[in-house]
């Protein structure tokens, strides 16, 4: 039997992403979403607005140093990581790109559609995973 699994996150965190995926446009938006993983459920408590390096539609790239950053302060307070973008012309689903990235970062994976303004969370295990989304 499979433990349903979500990603939790406040109103105000949400309409932080959303902001920031909607000013991002036409590019994709990114950050780094610190949280805690209990009981099958991420909730996330800090959302840190990052840079997309790649400056593109249809690719994201966090910058080393905000890596770093994020990592950093997850490790100092006992939080663990997960990862934000948007798409901007697509429905919120991994791209090919996007499973090759979450094979090097094996976190949850929270993505927004600008078009249809919905919300999908995954992890990637042996295939990919879909989470649920819980506002609260």
């Amino acid at each position: 039997m499979t433990v349903q699994r979500e990603i939790a996150l406040s109103r105000e965190h949400e309409s932080i992403l959303r902001q920031h995926a909607k000013k991002c446009e036409p590019n994709e938006s990114c950050a780094i979403l610190l949280g805690s993983d209990k009981a099958g459920t991420f909730s996330i408590s800090d959302v840190i607005i990052t840079e997309n390096a790649d400056r593109s539609p249809s690719t994201f790239s966090i910058s080393g140093q905000d890596l770093i950053r994020a990592y950093g302060e997850s490790e100092r307070r006992g939080l663990e990581v997960a990862i934000f973008h948007s798409h901007p012309a697509s429905a919120p689903y991994p791209s090919s790109t996007d499973r090759r990235y979450m094979e090097v970062n094996p976190v949850p994976w929270l993505i927004y559609s600008n078009v249809s303004g919905e919300m999908r969370a995954y992890i990637l295990e042996s295939d990919i995973i879909p989470l649920g989304v819980k506002v609260l």
